[in-house]
């Protein structure tokens, strides 16, 4: 017979950031002393260290949306490889989720002692600086970015002229 009832939650799927597997996978991260977020940083450090043994490339580009633009971000900060980091719909600041009204945050996004020990998000990309970095469509209106940052209101997944205008 069936092993599982045939329950079902509205609204929680695999992929919703606050109740689904992605959040679990967070918190379990958090539970045995690490964070997705390292983990998911670590996972780009080795695909750069085998393209970079396998092909050589003369230069490596960054690209991610999301939840993953920090992620993409935190990398190019620690490794001076990557040239540029092009993301999309990512938080300029931190600060937004600390006001009254509150916002919901992805437990994949969560670092401990982050603003405490390090800064905010423009802290990071001074960190990439003086490469170039592009945010699209971010969250929050910038405050604070390096020069280097160049943010566009319009996302390139949706226009990808912006992206491959900005590669040029």
């Amino acid at each position: 017979g069936r092993l599982r009832p045939a329950l079902q939650v509205q609204n929680h799927d695999y992929a919703d950031p606050l109740a689904g597997v992605e959040e679990n996978i967070a918190y379990n991260a958090l539970l045995i002393g690490s964070t997705l977020v390292g983990m998911r940083v670590a996972d780009i450090m080795a695909a750069i260290d085998h393209i970079t043994t396998t092909i050589n490339p003369a230069s490596i580009t960054l690209c991610a949306r999301r939840d993953a633009a920090l992620v993409a971000c935190f990398a190019a900060a620690i490794d001076p490889r990557v040239r540029q980091v092009a993301v999309e719909d990512m938080p300029l600041s931190f600060r937004p989720l600390f006001e009254p009204a509150g916002q919901a945050i992805n437990a994949s996004q969560l670092v401990p002692c982050l603003l405490r020990d390090f800064g905010d998000i423009p802290k990071i990309l001074q960190q990439i600086a003086p490469r170039r970095v592009l945010v699209a469509a971010p969250l929050y209106e910038p405050v604070d970015v390096p020069e280097s940052v160049q943010t566009s209101g319009t996302r390139f997944s949706g226009n990808p002229d912006i992206l491959t205008r900005w590669l040029r």
